[in-house]
């Protein structure tokens, strides 16, 4: 049976400062991003989205009822295009099933998790080389897994991909706490993510 990757954006319910964010990392991620060669909308599109939300939000700082209301218009405008741009990242994925999650993953979404468990065992630890982290989680075989890093414990970028469960990861700043998870991949597709580690890079 083909497995079908979904993407993710957990858009509702965010407050404006942190859809603006949102918007911005996708941006980031997707921009030369050799996966994505017309996106669709294109990222101008998106980027003059974020301009026109803040804005109206800067404009709508204690001026009444129809400032508000036209905050919130741009808000969904730039979620309907976000939701577009997601539909364009799905489709590129499913076309690449082998590297679904790893494409979807590169442009700053996330993918549905299936009913596979992800890893429950996970910690990282420093290693003798400064800056240096070492990240590990049980082992388990004929899976690939996906490392994940973020320096604010919300947004979260791919660092690297094994098939083993250990990842080292340099050039990380002195004295920064770090926020790490990983989740599984096989033929069902990936595995719900682990809980999130910490750690201040010494």
């Amino acid at each position: 049976m083909k497995t079908t990757f979904t993407v993710v954006l957990a858009l509702a319910g965010l407050a404006i400062a942190d859809l603006i964010k949102k918007a911005l990392f996708i941006v980031d991620s997707m921009t030369g991003n050799p996966n994505f060669s017309t996106p669709s909308p294109a990222l101008t599109v998106i980027g003059n989205d974020v301009t026109n939300l803040e804005t109206a939000q800067t404009k709508a700082s204690g001026g009444g009822k129809p400032l508000t209301a036209a905050m919130h218009a741009q808000e969904a405008i730039l979620v309907r295009d976000l939701n577009a741009l997601g539909n364009y990242v799905e489709t590129i994925a499913n076309n690449d099933p082998a590297n679904a999650v790893s494409i979807i993953l590169s442009a700053g979404m996330e993918v549905k998790a299936d009913a596979t468990h992800g890893p429950t065992k996970f910690h990282a630890e420093l290693t003798s080389v400064a800056g240096e982290v070492k990240l590990k989680t049980a082992f388990i075989l004929s899976v690939i897994y996906h490392w994940q890093m973020s320096t604010d414990g919300t947004t979260f970028a791919e660092i690297g991909v094994t098939r083993k469960g250990t990842f080292i990861k340099g050039g990380f700043t002195l004295g920064t706490r770090y926020y790490f998870r990983v989740a599984t991949e096989d033929n069902n597709g990936l595995s719900t993510w682990s809980d999130v580690t910490s750690i201040i890079v010494a």
